[in-house]
């Protein structure tokens, strides 16, 4: 006996009842390890865009050090020095560089305001490249929640489906 007949509700014989229950069975364990799989990647997703936010806020903090320290080098010609910047500034901004990831650049009483605005216009770029990829990653986790929905949406449909075909069959009998 086919699946149509038995959704029909023409089916009267037992056995095509239980042949919908494995039907549905079978479809049930399929979509549920692809919710398991979408789960898993949906938490990957959600792992990758903390990280990220994590990063940009990195990047941040060192980018509103440099620009304070900056603004403590008097003058404004490109080789005019942060010579009344203390150690423990001085400290602060090259932890929070480390932090952020920046191995290139370590600042020092002696950095120059060109040096500095060369390390901003470097961190404002990285930060705009975090940006943009944490777009996509929320773009990626968006689509990934779409597709849960879905396959949550297609799974209570067929459940209601079959449940709605094998009731017919009972009133039938």
């Amino acid at each position: 006996m086919s699946l149509s007949a038995v959704t029909s509700g023409i089916a009267t014989d037992p056995s095509a009842v239980s042949g919908a229950g494995n039907i549905l069975s079978a479809l049930q364990q399929a979509m549920s390890g692809r919710m398991d799989l979408l789960d898993t990647q949906l938490t990957d997703q959600l792992n990758t865009v903390q990280s990220r936010n994590d990063q940009i806020a990195s990047l941040n903090d060192a980018l509103s050090k440099l620009t304070a320290f900056e603004a403590q080098i008097p003058g404004t010609d490109g080789s005019s020095t942060a010579s009344g910047a203390t150690a423990d500034q001085i400290a602060q901004l090259n932890a929070a560089l480390q932090a952020a990831g920046i191995t290139d650049v370590t600042v020092s009483g002696a950095s120059t305001r060109g040096q500095i605005d060369a390390a901003i216009t470097e961190v404002k770029g990285m930060t705009d490249t975090q940006s943009n990829n944490q777009q996509m990653d929320m773009l990626r986790l968006q689509s990934l929640m779409n597709k849960r929905d879905e396959i949550f949406d297609l799974l209570s449909t067929t459940q209601k489906n079959v449940y709605d075909a094998l009731s017919g069959i009972v009133q039938h009998m």
